[in-house]
């Protein structure tokens, strides 16, 4: 006789289940110096001219000349010779010359050159990368089994035996093909 009965089983073992986590990367904008501030010194040349003026080599001065001179500030007789002296301004002596003159002074201007920036775009990690361990817990199942409540038992009784004819046949020539020649007309087809 059999009976049934409920069994628990691991259906599947506990394991370890692997996570793989990329890195995490953001993208940020910045501005970076591709040219520092810098000063440039320019050397700016002495502006000359030339200029063309008159200059007094003499100064006008009185002199005395023999002889009547219209317009004369003194008159003067000599008495021992007889000549007449007069008194006149002899006109200054004057000289043209050309000369270099300085307009403007040499001088060195300084030039500011303000710094310059790029715009630029780069990945910054912001999470590295990691392998998560989960663990996966044993599943259990059931599952109905028969046991044995009493072992079988045999009873044992004598039966008359019986007896039939049978017709038997038995193979006396394996199948062949024979080539036989036949009146075509006689075939039905």
């Amino acid at each position: 006789e059999l009976g049934y009965d409920v069994r628990e089983f691991i259906s599947r073992e506990a394991g370890m289940r692997y996570i793989v986590h990329e890195p995490v990367y953001d993208i940020i904008t910045e501005e970076v110096m591709v040219r520092p501030a810098y000063v440039e010194y320019r050397v700016v040349p002495a502006v000359h001219e030339e200029v063309t003026e008159r200059i007094m080599v003499r100064e006008p001065r009185m002199v005395w000349q023999r002889g009547r001179v219209p317009g004369a500030q003194m008159t003067r007789y000599d008495e021992e010779t007889g000549e007449i002296w007069c008194l006149v301004e002899e006109a200054g002596e004057y000289r043209t010359v050309t000369r270099n003159v300085l307009v403007t002074p040499a001088r060195v201007d300084e030039v500011q050159y303000q710094a310059e920036y790029a715009t630029i775009q780069r990945e910054v990690l912001v999470q590295q990368a990691r392998v998560e361990e989960v663990p996966i817990p044993a599943e259990y199942d059931q599952v109905e089994i028969q046991t044995l409540v009493r072992a079988a038992s045999v009873n044992s009784q004598t039966v008359q035996g019986r007896t039939d004819t049978v017709t038997r046949y038995e193979l006396v020539a394996e199948e062949r093909y024979e080539w036989r020649l036949m009146d075509c007309d006689e075939i039905d087809l």
